[in-house]
């Protein structure tokens, strides 16, 4: 994707020490903003930060998307404590976070230096990490375009393996209560040997679903693919710690590079997502629609068969090194439309279940996140339950 341009921190002085201290007085804790998308550079930026700084964030790590403005509050945070113990490094991690989310940063030009000296014909570029952007003190607007072209060669095999990726990015906010976001990125490719088999396998490209063969005319290539991935979603900060959201994308729940819980793998989907945080509790409920979206020929006018999904997690952040977390998942199938009771927000699905006589797929998991200081590994244990019932004489597939 198009790398975004950061600068160092300026050197440290009293005065800019106050003036990120004040910043942080104001803002009160916020369960809905726009999120960080899955795979930014940032998830492994914030993370490092705080296992070797000690200072303790108000993300919870195992549910991403991260709120982008926990995430600019939280290294000004960390600036203004940790400021002797900073590399280089850091501080450049530092300004890339701030950079990328600067729309949650006070008009602190003056001190912070996060406007570009030189903006593109007065209007692109106004600042570092934006294309464009718009700031009213009740609208913001972030617009991004998105550019990833890769070129190697597999051992063993003569032709080139390329990525060629196209698309925009578009973010804002209305009010400090509404919020949207939406990219689209298309795709032409030739993948390694392994994923192209597995694209025949299953006939659909990982993490999109659809695709149509591509033919290279520059590479000499007949076995690419052209798809697209497209997501969008509204949110709404209903109150101080309650917001929702709508949309179509991908969700992450978890640690480590592929959850055991929820992973961003598959196709994105409509989703609808209740956020909930209070005190040390960050509860998340997610209604999902599946559809097997794939390369197989579907008659016109037909309409792909419908799974949904309600999931469930509980997560209670016992010390800054050490988490709790609760998974509920229940999938099931429905030949119209979704079932109505369960969308209760509660968790725990059992009495539901046996309310309608017929409980399909359940996975429920207990888990616990302990970190150690100076680390990046994450020690997982816990408990599962999976139950798979019969319903009107046949088994439920997840």
């Amino acid at each position: 994707m198009l790398h975004l341009v950061h600068r160092l921190l300026p050197p440290p002085s009293p005065r800019l020490r106050r003036v990120k201290l004040l910043l942080l007085l104001p803002l009160p804790l916020f369960s809905q903003t726009s999120g960080i998308p899955l795979q930014s550079p940032s998830y492994p930026i914030l993370d490092r930060l705080e296992i070797l700084s000690g200072v303790e964030s108000t993300i919870h790590p195992e549910l991403k998307c991260f709120n982008r403005r926990d995430a600019a509050i939280y290294v000004l945070k960390l600036d203004s404590l940790a400021q002797n113990r900073l590399s280089n490094r850091d501080r450049t991690d530092i300004q890339y976070i701030l950079d990328d989310n600067n729309e949650w940063l006070a008009d602190t030009s003056r001190f912070l230096r996060h406007s570009s000296r030189r903006g593109l014909l007065k209007y692109f570029y106004q600042t570092p990490a934006n294309f464009f952007e718009v700031n009213t003190r009740y609208f913001k607007l972030r617009a991004n375009p998105m550019f990833n072209f890769q070129l190697g060669r597999e051992q063993g095999d003569s032709a080139m393996i390329f990525q060629n990726q196209r698309g925009f990015e578009v973010r804002g906010e209305v009010d400090r209560r509404l919020f949207f976001y939406t990219n689209l990125v298309e795709t032409q490719a030739r993948f390694p040997h392994y994923v192209s088999q597995r694209v025949g396998e299953f006939l659909a490209v990982p993490g999109a679903g659809f695709f149509k063969i591509y033919n290279s005319q520059l590479f000499d290539s007949q076995s690419g693919y052209d798809y697209n991935v497209a997501t969008a979603y509204l949110g709404f900060q209903a109150t101080r710690h309650f917001g929702i959201q709508i949309g179509h994308g991908k969700h992450f729940i978890g640690n480590g590079y592929r959850s055991m819980l929820l992973s961003d793998f598959g196709a994105p989907t409509f989703f609808l997502k209740l956020d909930t945080r209070v005190w040390k509790f960050h509860y998340q409920n997610l209604f999902l629609e599946l559809s097997p979206v794939s390369q197989i020929n579907i008659p016109d006018g037909t309409i792909l068969p419908k799974k949904y999904a309600a999931i469930h997690y509980l997560n209670f952040k016992i010390t800054p090194r050490l988490a709790f977390g609760f998974f509920e998942a229940t999938v099931f199938n429905r030949s119209r439309q979704f079932e109505f009771q369960y969308l209760n927000p509660v968790i725990f699905y059992r009495s539901v279940e046996g309310m309608i006589g017929s409980p399909p797929f359940r996975k429920e998991r207990i888990h616990g996140s302990p970190s150690p200081r100076k680390t990046d590994a994450h020690a997982r244990g816990g408990a599962d339950r999976a139950v798979r019932e019969r319903s009107r004489g046949q088994r439920k597939r997840l």
